[in-house]
């Protein structure tokens, strides 16, 4: 804006990001899927890390990294559930 450079980090960044992201596919198939992050959170409370329908195709593991938090294998405060592949999330 006002071409001032401008940064973002974080939640600050992602959560626009995926909020657009998450609009457009609902435009694409022509549906609301609703509150998205919290199927994958009730996915991940049922079946465990890892285990639940579709895992490999929808989250990715972020296994390295920090923001602060390490990241780790699995469920971490770094990366919370991995990154999403919103295309096959809007499969779910």
């Amino acid at each position: 804006m006002n071409d001032v450079a401008t940064e973002a980090y974080g939640t600050s960044l992602a959560k626009p990001i995926f909020a657009a992201d998450r609009e457009e596919i609902d435009r694409r198939i022509g549906t609301r899927k609703g509150n998205v992050v919290g199927t994958l959170y009730a996915l991940f409370r049922t079946y465990g890390y890892g285990s639940f329908p579709g895992y490999g195709s929808i989250l990715h593991d972020v296994a390295q990294g920090n923001n602060g938090f390490p990241a780790g294998s699995g469920y971490d405060w770094a990366s919370g559930l991995g990154s999403v592949d919103l295309w096959a999330l809007s499969a779910v």
